[in-house]
C-alpha cells in the first residue's frame, strides 16, 4: 500500500496579531510504495487540526505512478482574540474515497505547529472626508486622525484603483479611488500588522442602470447592466466599451440551446488586447437565465477579461454553488433584441483554428456604445 513521506514544511511556526488573518500554508508531500494502485485515480487528503486556526477538510488530488507528488493549501482563518500560543500536531490522512474508508499507509501523518497570537497594537482613529461620490468617477478620500502611519492600505468594497497621493503623515493620509459600487459602500483600512478595521461607509447615489447597444451584422441588441449586484463586472465591461475594444470582434462561440459568446476575438480568431482579469462576482441572487448576460472566464475563478455571453436558455449549471469560487457572473440582461440573439444562436457553425462552434459566416460586433 502506498504511504506518505517527505511532508514539507516539517513544522509550522507563525506569529500573528489577534484579529489578523493567519497566513496560508502550503503542505507538500510524496507518495511512496506500490503506486500502481493509484494510477488514474483521485485520492483525498484529509487534514485535521485541534485549534481553530485554518480551514481544514477534504482536498481531492490526482496522483499517478510517474508523478507521486502533491500539495494542499491550508487557508488561514482570523486569529482568535486574546494573546495565546497554540501548539500541537495537525494530522494528514490520504484516502482512496471521500469518506476515508480506505486509507493509505502511515495514516494520521503528524505535522507539529506553533502559532503565537500576540496582542493587537493600538488601532488608528480615523475620520474620512470625500470630495465627491459619483458612480464610476474618481473620488479623493482624506483620512485624518491618529496613528495613521500604521495604515498599510485602504480597502473599499465598491472601489477600484485605490492609490495613495502625496506623502502621508501620522495624522493625515490621502487616497484616490474609482467608485464602482452604489448605495452603501463599506470602507476599511488594513494596518501594517495585517489587521482589517472598518472605518465606516460611503454613500454613493445610485444612478439609472447603464444600458448599452450592441450593433452586429445580424441586428442590434440592447442590454441593461446591474452595477448594484455586479459592480466589478459592470465597470470592467464598460471599460471595454469606452475603449472601443469590442468594435470588430465577433461572436466566436455559438451553441444553440446554450449560449452565444463573444468580445474576445477578431474574425481571424486573433485575441484582442485585454485589461487585468477581474474578481468573480457569482452572486447567487443573479441566475444564468434566458436573456441574461454574464462574464466568460477560464476554468479558474478571477480570470474574466473582455469576453461575455448571452444565455439563450436557462442554464442552472452555470450558477454558483459557492459565490466567488464557482459559477459565472451575471451582470446584466437583454432589454431588446432577443430576436437577434435567437437568429444568431441558429446559425451554422464549424470547427476552426482550434475553436469549436464558430459561425461559418462571421457575426461581427460593429460597435458597442453606452446609451444610458
Amino acid at each position: 500500500m502506498p504511504f506518505l513521506k517527505d511532508v514539507s514544511p516539517t513544522s509550522i511556526n507563525l506569529q500573528v496579531y489577534e484579529g489578523a488573518t493567519i497566513p496560508d500554508v502550503t503542505l507538500s508531500g510524496t507518495l511512496d510504495g506500490d503506486l500502481s494502485v493509484l494510477f488514474g485515480k483521485t485520492v483525498y487528503v484529509f487534514i485535521t487540526i485541534p485549534d481553530p486556526l485554518f480551514a481544514t477538510g477534504i482536498t481531492p488530488a490526482t496522483f499517478n505512478n510517474t508523478t507521486p507528488n502533491g500539495a494542499v493549501k491550508l487557508r488561514g482563518l482570523v486569529a482568535p482574540k486574546g494573546a495565546k500560543t497554540y501548539s500541537g500536531n495537525l494530522t494528514i490522512k490520504v484516502c482512496l474515497d471521500s469518506n476515508c474508508q480506505t486509507q493509505l499507509g502511515n495514516s494520521n501523518y503528524p505535522v507539529p505547529y506553533s502559532i503565537v497570537v500576540k496582542p493587537a497594537p493600538p488601532l488608528p482613529t480615523i475620520s474620512v472626508v470625500t470630495d465627491q461620490l459619483a458612480y464610476r468617477q474618481t473620488a479623493t478620500l482624506t483620512l485624518t486622525g491618529k496613528n495613521l502611519d500604521s495604515v498599510l492600505k485602504v480597502a473599499c468594497f465598491g472601489c477600484v484603483n485605490v492609490t495613495e497621493i502625496g506623502v502621508g503623515t501620522s495624522t493625515q493620509r490621502k487616497f484616490t479611488a474609482k467608485i464602482t459600487g452604489t448605495g452603501t459602500v463599506p470602507l476599511y483600512v488594513d494596518t501594517v500588522d495585517n489587521v482589517r478595521t472598518s472605518i465606516g461607509t460611503l454613500t454613493v447615489p445610485t444612478p439609472p442602470s447603464p444600458q448599452v447597444s450592441i450593433n452586429t451584422t445580424m441586428g442590434n441588441i440592447v442590454m441593461e447592466l446591474n452595477p448594484v449586484k455586479a459592480p466589478v463586472s459592470v465597470d470592467n465591461f464598460l471599460n471595454y466599451v469606452e475603449s472601443k475594444s469590442y468594435a470588430g470582434t465577433i461572436f466566436h462561440r455559438v451553441i444553440n440551446n446554450f449560449v452565444i459568446q463573444g468580445g474576445g476575438y477578431t474574425p481571424a480568431l486573433a485575441p484582442i488586447p485585454t485589461f487585468t482579469p477581474i474578481l468573480l462576482e457569482s452572486d447567487v441572487s443573479l441566475k444564468n437565465q434566458r436573456g441574461t448576460v454574464a462574464m466568460a472566464r477560464t476554468s479558474e475563478p478571477n480570470t474574466a477579461t473582455s469576453q461575455f455571453f448571452i444565455n439563450v436558455v436557462d442554464n442552472p449549471s452555470l450558477n454558483a454553488n459557492f459565490p466567488g469560487v464557482d459559477g459565472y457572473a451575471v451582470f446584466g440582461k437583454v432589454l431588446s433584441g432577443m430576436d437577434v440573439v435567437d437568429k444568431i444562436k441558429a446559425v451554422t457553425t464549424k470547427s476552426s483554428g482550434g475553436f469549436n462552434d464558430v459561425p461559418v459566416t462571421p457575426i461581427v460586433i460593429n460597435s458597442v456604445i453606452q446609451i444610458q
